[in-house]
């Protein structure tokens, strides 16, 4: 693997890691946002809703970006390329020599 190759890989996974905690922080939001506008003491029905699809929505987002994290981790300690990232970096590269 060149450097370029190298550089190319980490930039891709930093970008992934980056856009998976904008989307963890909005989850996070959006689940802090709806327990706020439940008046307290009240557990209406659509409100238990709201907020068990929002919990999972945010746990997804935790998920994903924590594969994203655990990517990178194993690139730079072992240089793992995660496939998605061979097939559109290491063969680009690879067809143009």
């Amino acid at each position: 693997m060149t450097r370029q190759e190298h550089d190319a890989i980490l930039d891709a996974l930093n970008y992934e890691s980056k856009v998976a905690r904008a989307a963890w922080d909005a989850a996070s939001k959006a689940f802090e946002d709806i327990v706020h506008s439940i008046p307290e003491g009240v557990s209406l029905p659509d409100s238990v809703y709201r907020l068990q699809k929002a919990a999972k929505e945010q746990s997804r987002a935790r998920e994903h970006f924590m594969e994203c994290l655990n990517a990178t981790s194993r690139f730079v300690v072992h240089g793992e390329v995660p496939d998605h990232l061979r097939k559109h970096i290491l063969d680009a590269e690879a067809e143009q020599v």
